[in-house]
């Protein structure tokens, strides 16, 4: 029973390799955020040639310029109500009363912008109904 009870516990064990946790203080580091508003007029309506459909609105970010897209961090937040926020991407479980489909959001990132999606996987194919007023933080480290 001692012997079972040894290996199932060395199978649990974890190791941490040092040389791949950094805690690095540098002075060259550059951050900033941004809250975007994105509007009903905003979204854009797409089909894809497999049939698919999202909403997706372009936000321009002047912040992410060459060096940060290739080595710096770009997050995404949506504003979930008044004082939650939630990153991105999120998957939501929506339902009218009568019927439930999910809805996720996620985004792309490229140099001066960033592309927010929103796909609903609605039941029988239905077209999606417009997105409407949604709110995004925006966070970039360079």
């Amino acid at each position: 029973m001692f012997v079972l009870a040894a290996v199932a516990t060395s199978f649990s064990a974890c190791e941490v390799d040092d040389d791949h946790l950094r805690n690095e203080t540098r002075e060259d580091v550059d951050w900033s955020i941004a809250k975007v508003t994105i509007y009903e007029d905003d979204w854009n309506y797409k089909t894809s040639r497999d049939g698919s459909s999202y909403y997706y609105a372009d936000v321009k970010v002047n912040e992410i310029n060459n060096r940060v897209y290739k080595g710096g961090l770009i997050c995404c937040y949506m504003y979930d109500g008044d004082d939650m926020q939630t990153q991105l991407p999120c998957t939501r479980y929506l339902t009218d009363g009568t019927n439930y489909w999910t809805r996720t959001i996620d985004y792309d990132f490229y140099k001066k912008g960033v592309t927010i999606y929103v796909t609903d996987f609605l039941p029988d194919g239905e077209k999606a109904e417009n997105p409407g007023k949604m709110t995004f933080r925006i966070a970039v480290l360079e």
